[in-house]
């Protein structure tokens, strides 16, 4: 003999725990479902901010290379002293102005 319910012998107070259970089940269901979703969405959001955060880093790297070619640059011109006499100033801030500007691009790898 089974203890299994049948519907000739299920009595009302159990329809009504069977039926408060499918309920909860329901109800635990669907709550599961709107967690998976948010941690799907927070997931992405992760995701977003890791690279967001290694580009900003890559960013910063380059910007502490370039600091670090002008600072050099000054350096040199400041041993340099300034231009010898006879030396046009127009020609010697040009080159200064393309050392300055070449400092300040990123070095091209080769």
């Amino acid at each position: 003999m089974s203890d299994r319910l049948t519907v000739d012998t299920i009595t009302s107070d159990q329809l009504d725990a069977l039926q408060l259970r499918a309920a909860r089940m329901e109800h635990a269901t669907r709550q599961a479902a709107e967690l998976a979703v948010r941690l799907e969405d927070a997931e992405a959001g992760i995701t977003a901010a890791i690279r967001q955060r290694k580009e900003q880093e890559s960013r910063a790297l380059r910007a502490e290379a370039a600091v670090q070619r002008v600072t050099a640059l000054r350096d040199r011109w400041v041993q340099a002293g300034p231009p010898p006499l006879g030396t046009s100033i127009n020609r010697w801030v040009d080159k200064r102005l393309a050392e300055l500007n070449a400092a300040l691009d990123e070095p091209k790898e080769g």
